[in-house]
């Protein structure tokens, strides 16, 4: 019945993340045929590449650029030198760097939604007791369309997802070592493409934190000690 397969999901999400790891990679050069399709994507590859190359900007001939740039106003762009850079923040290009230099970078959004599974369901082991309900929290997230597509592109929003359920985890049990790490891992999430989105997510958590009683303000500095 449902119910067997919503408890075994909730006691494998090992099994669970590597299944849709797997899945993802195996659609992602077929569905998406392994390059960016928009615009908001394309920068973020094209940097991951230059970083691949071990350089932080791209180089041209200054005569090439006019010839090269759709909108003059697409890459932060250095008219004298020849230089190029993604207008966005380095992060997920840095983590989509290793899988350009190995040739699938296809594979890097996968990866993270499969690891993302993994810590949807360290969230909900916090949260549930029985394992039927933390089965019905994988499940619901892989019914998403959004949770599931954006697995075969090359949008940094899975990465937002990953590392925000990480910073969830961590501050669900709080204590001077996990806030330190839910910093360190939210400055990361900073840093992936654009500030806001993490910035909107973490306020709350840490405004609950601020707001517990007895308030530790060696929590709050080891949090902010890791930011």
């Amino acid at each position: 019945s449902y119910r067997k397969v919503l408890t075994w999901m909730g006691e494998h999400p090992g099994a669970v993340g590597l299944l849709t790891f797997v899945t993802l990679s195996l659609l992602a050069p077929r569905i998406y045929q392994g390059k960016p399709l928009s615009t908001d994507e394309y920068l973020l590859w094209f940097q991951a590449h230059t970083f691949a190359d071990g350089k932080v900007f791209a180089t041209y001939p200054r005569e090439w650029l006019h010839h090269l740039l759709i909108s003059p106003d697409l890459f932060l762009t250095d008219w004298g030198k020849g230089t190029i850079l993604s207008p966005y923040w380095p992060g997920f290009s840095l983590l989509l760097a290793p899988f350009a230099a190995l040739g699938v970078p296809w594979m890097c959004n996968p990866v993270l939604v499969g690891l993302s599974v993994y810590f949807l369901a360290a969230i909900a082991r916090e949260l549930f007791e029985d394992s039927e309900t933390r089965g019905l929290v994988l499940l619901l997230a892989l019914t998403s369309a959004c949770f599931l597509l954006n697995g075969v592109t090359f949008y940094a929003m899975p990465a937002h997802l990953l590392f925000n359920a990480l910073f969830t985890w961590l501050a669900l049990r709080p204590s001077t070592g996990r806030l330190f790490l839910a910093g360190v891992v939210g400055s990361i999430a900073l840093v992936l493409h654009n500030p806001l989105p993490h910035i909107l997510y973490a306020a709350p958590w840490i405004v609950w934190l601020a707001l517990r009683r007895p308030c530790d303000w060696r929590q709050a500095t080891a949090l902010f000690t890791g930011y």
